[in-house]
């Protein structure tokens, strides 16, 4: 007779750029002068410079101010006229033979990394020096060459169709011989209109001529000796006559002659035009590189980086700079923000905002040094669409490699000073093991609020790394101004002196706002956890949407309760069961007639023993080891174990190591015994 018994018991290169989780970037125009019309220069753009003949480079010319003669519109061109009309300036009573005109944007406008264009016909004569170049707004690293200067066009007339672009700085410079540049024949220079454009980049410059490129150089990251390139530089536009290189081959005095109704020589510009790289909306999840920000305020400064995976940092950052950033967010959510830092100033604090508006602070440790790196992370609630977020300096010195933002993990492990807001209480350093931020100052009534996500339902142990130094207080969780849990909090003996309490807590399933909230104040919080007691079985729950239901119950009203069903792969909320997982018993024939039976058990939860156990008279209960393919005595084998069914739990076929003809005449017992 056989019978059965239960018992029961978790880069950048050209003019478009795709990135994983962005859209596609481009350069956006930022400022430009088309020339359009007739008339004079359009001085809300530029500034006249009226240097003296020779001030530089000996050049034989005076710069004339807003002087049509020598720069005006024409056409819808923007003529620099370069003259011997021996014009007398009634101002300080002097004749000069030479006039021309220089132009610049300095106060104006002025643009750190980008992409300058100008379309423009040379000049055609002997002693023509027309030049298309750029230099710093401020003399960062001092004078020149020390501070930098881009040539993206110089042509000398005795060298036809021959164009040249420089860049000069302290280590690289024409007095040293040793500057960056490149000079090559184009060819219809001086009677046809052509482009020249700069590509300004963090790391690199790049020259090209018809949206050819002719040259370019890296940053070597060794420093401003040999890039300065790092701070904003204006435009300027001029026509020299003669000096050290224009005037080698002499000049040609016939072409510059205006005696009678004579033009001089003409440097014509058909448009002047600035760009920046429009860097592409950052879906989030999104890592972003601090280095390819849209918009800037204050001196901060790309550099080296000696963080794991290298590439570039924004460094130099002190208090009032900022960083702006374009995001999409989607949806309306809290999400978790991680800096990648590194500080030997002390520390700061790193604030995220919106159009001018606080959203969270971060607190910045001194990291050990200006390469030494850590990620300090924090939680910040952001609002569904397109926006640009700022990453600015409410308390400088620090360097930012990267941040990410991603959406709030499921916490369980929190850090106290991880708030979304707070009452009352104040940041500081812990001093506890692992170092970094705890909260104190915590008075009766103050509280912090944690957007939590929590997986199931059911009983968790939360856990709180408290200190005191005043006879402790009371500990209260709670979720919309309903206490769930109050907590006592022991005297520590000291403010930094820590230790965990633990307790006991139900918490429903999802994303939620729980409030750590001071009953009595007089203590210190680093942290606090949350742990689901019983992991294996509130997932299942979960699987079946009986959350909280907890092992007693019985959520069907059959005659199994919910351990029973969970042990057993049963359905919780259907009274009639699979008939395939119920046990049944047979008589396996395959090399013999051998007692067999079939049940089904959890294979998600390892904590969860079956033991196999036989009797022949419901009294008796031998152990019953498994061995597969034996034939010992009160041993069996694993004939077949199907695949999961979905909920954590499979089906297992085993047959007892024993032909019926030795037990011929007995009554034969199955019985599975679970324990954990």
């Amino acid at each position: 007779m056989l019978g059965f018994f239960l018992k029961y018991f978790r880069v950048s290169l050209g003019c478009g750029l795709l990135i994983s989780g962005t859209t596609l970037a481009e350069w956006d125009l930022v400022w430009s002068d088309e020339f359009d019309g007739n008339g004079e220069l359009d001085q809300s753009k530029w500034n006249f410079e009226s240097f003296e003949p020779g001030a530089n480079n000996n050049e034989l010319q005076k710069y004339t101010w807003n002087r049509t003669e020598n720069c005006r519109r024409q056409d819808g061109v923007l003529v620099l006229e370069g003259r011997r009309d021996w014009w007398f300036d009634q101002g300080n009573g002097q004749t000069y033979e030479y006039t021309s005109a220089r132009i610049q944007t300095a106060g104006k406008f002025s643009i750190k990394y980008g992409k300058i264009e100008m379309r423009a016909l040379m000049p055609w004569a002997n002693g023509s020096w027309p030049a298309f170049w750029m230099m710093p707004q401020s003399g960062l690293y001092g004078g020149w060459p020390d501070s930098g200067e881009i040539d993206i066009l110089e042509y000398v007339g005795w060298d036809n169709d021959v164009a040249h672009v420089n860049a000069h700085t302290k280590d690289h410079n024409f007095l040293l011989g040793t500057n960056y540049g490149w000079s090559g024949w184009v060819g219809g220079l001086e009677n046809s209109y052509h482009t020249y454009t700069v590509e300004w980049w963090h790391d690199r410059i790049d020259f090209y001529i018809d949206g050819v490129w002719r040259y370019g150089f890296a940053n070597e990251g060794t420093g401003p000796g040999q890039w300065p390139f790092n701070s904003e530089f204006f435009i300027i536009l001029n026509h020299a006559i003669g000096g050290d290189w224009g005037g080698v081959m002499g000049i040609d005095t016939g072409a510059y002659d205006t005696a009678g109704d004579n033009y001089g020589v003409g440097y014509f510009v058909d448009y002047v035009r600035a760009y920046k790289w429009d860097w592409p909306d950052h879906d989030i999840p999104a890592h972003v590189e601090a280095e390819r920000y849209e918009g800037y305020g204050g001196d901060v400064r790309e550099e080296k980086c000696a963080d794991l995976g290298g590439g570039w940092n924004v460094g130099y950052i002190d208090t009032g700079d900022y960083m702006q950033y374009r995001f999409n967010v989607p949806e309306t959510a809290w999400y978790q923000i991680d800096y990648r830092i590194a500080s030997d100033g002390g520390g700061g604090i790193v604030t995220l905002g919106k159009g001018g508006v606080d959203l969270k602070q971060t607190t910045i440790p001194d990291t050990g040094g200006w390469q030494d790196w850590e990620t300090v992370s924090d939680l910040v609630w952001l609002e569904e669409g397109a926006q640009m977020l700022d990453v600015y300096a409410t308390s400088g010195g620090w360097n930012l490699n990267h941040f990410k933002i991603i959406p709030a993990p499921p916490a369980t492990h929190v850090e106290a000073e991880y708030y979304a807001h707070m009452w009352g209480v104040q940041d500081e350093f812990s001093e506890d093991l692992g170092g970094g931020q705890s909260i104190g100052y915590i008075d009766n009534g103050d509280w912090m609020s944690f957007p939590v996500e929590v997986p199931v339902a059911g009983d968790y142990r939360v856990s709180y790394r408290v200190a005191s130094a005043v006879g402790g207080g009371t500990i209260t969780l709670g979720r919309d101004g309903v206490d769930i849990v109050q907590t006592s909090a022991p005297d520590t003996g000291g403010w930094k002196n820590w230790t965990t309490i633990t307790d006991t807590a139900t918490l429903e399933k999802g994303s939620q706002t729980l409030t750590v909230f001071a009953t009595v104040g007089g203590w210190n919080l680093n942290w606090w956890r949350f742990e689901l007691l019983d992991p294996d079985y509130a997932a299942w729950e979960d699987t079946y949407g009986i959350g909280g239901a907890g092992r007693s119950g019985n959520s069907d009203g059959d005659q199994w309760g919910n351990e029973a069903e969970y042990y057993f792969g049963y359905d919780p909320t259907n009274p009639s069961e699979d008939p395939a997982r119920v046990p049944s018993t047979w008589i396996e024939t395959t090399g013999g007639s051998f007692p067999a039976f079939t049940f089904t058990r959890r294979i998600d939860a390892p904590e969860v023993n079956y033991l196999v156990e036989v009797s022949e008279d419901l009294t008796t209960w031998s152990e019953c080891l498994r061995n597969d393919g034996g034939s010992a005595v009160n041993s069996y084998t694993q004939l077949s174990a199907s695949a999961d069914h979905g909920d954590g739990s499979h089906t297992v076929r085993i047959r007892y190591n024993l032909d019926l003809s030795a037990i011929s005449g007995k009554m034969f017992f199955f019985r599975i015994r679970v324990s954990e």
